[in-house]
């Protein structure tokens, strides 16, 4: 499911790599469940060796400023926060409930509005842009992190076994079939952004997902590739 949230502020300066802030935002938010919330942050939902937030969400939107390294929002901005998780949804709930004030990178917000929406995808294929960057990489041997781009095979076939994990954390069974996933052609736009003092290369553009449509449904709320929770994968359907 998806929550959309509206904050209100006067003149909100943000970091153009907000994603650490703002997942920490998040997390504040879900403290409102504290159990839940000391088990997502500290445990997640576990695969084997790699651990799964199930949760995605995206760049703030609405009208800024550019700031040299920096955004102003002049008056506020949107949100979107998904989950596959409904103990997720539930907690966010109740923590906006009970928390409207709130602070974010030093600038006092007013969370305005809280919208649910259950927005699924009912079909096998479906053509998808990113909202977020998709990142896809690889630990090697002297510990060096490498990122890879679209147009490496190695690029689809990590996302593809990236959602089976997914499916099997979430639900404890095999997934119902695989994920194809290809290029559409164009542009992928690299973005490289820093996260806790680390660079993340992530790519947009625009996708062919097929598959089940219950794991296209999932991967809709969880996120594409990896580093969901860290604000990176979301995407929306286009026609």
């Amino acid at each position: 499911m998806q929550i959309k949230l509206r904050f209100s502020g006067q003149n909100i300066l943000l970091p153009m790599a907000s994603q650490y802030p703002i997942q920490g935002l998040l997390y504040r938010l879900l403290s409102g469940a504290p159990g839940y919330a000391s088990f997502l942050h500290d445990t997640g939902y576990r695969r084997e060796k790699k651990v799964f937030r199930l949760f995605t969400f995206g760049p703030p939107e609405g009208h800024y400023l550019r700031r040299e390294k920096q955004l102003l929002y002049p008056e506020g901005f949107r949100l979107e926060v998904r989950s596959c998780d409904p103990m997720f949804i539930q907690a966010m709930l109740q923590g906006t409930a009970q928390d409207r004030d709130c602070r974010l990178c030093g600038n006092a917000l007013r969370l305005e509005d809280v919208r649910l929406e259950d927005r699924r995808i009912h079909t096998g294929a479906v053509r998808v842009r990113m909202r977020s960057p998709i990142t896809v990489h690889t630990t090697l041997p002297d510990g060096f992190t490498r990122y890879h781009t679209p147009e490496e095979e190695v690029f689809y076939a990590a996302i593809a076994d990236n959602a089976a994990e997914k499916w099997r954390a979430m639900y404890r069974q095999e997934p119902p079939g695989p994920l194809q996933m290809a290029s559409c052609g164009g542009a992928h736009p690299k973005t490289v952004t820093t996260y806790k003092g680390n660079y993340i290369t992530g790519y947009g553009g625009s996708f062919q997902l097929g598959g089940d449509p219950a794991l296209l449904d999932l991967l809709y709320n969880a996120g594409l590739g990896g580093k969901n929770a860290q604000g990176f994968g979301m995407f929306d359907p286009v026609k």
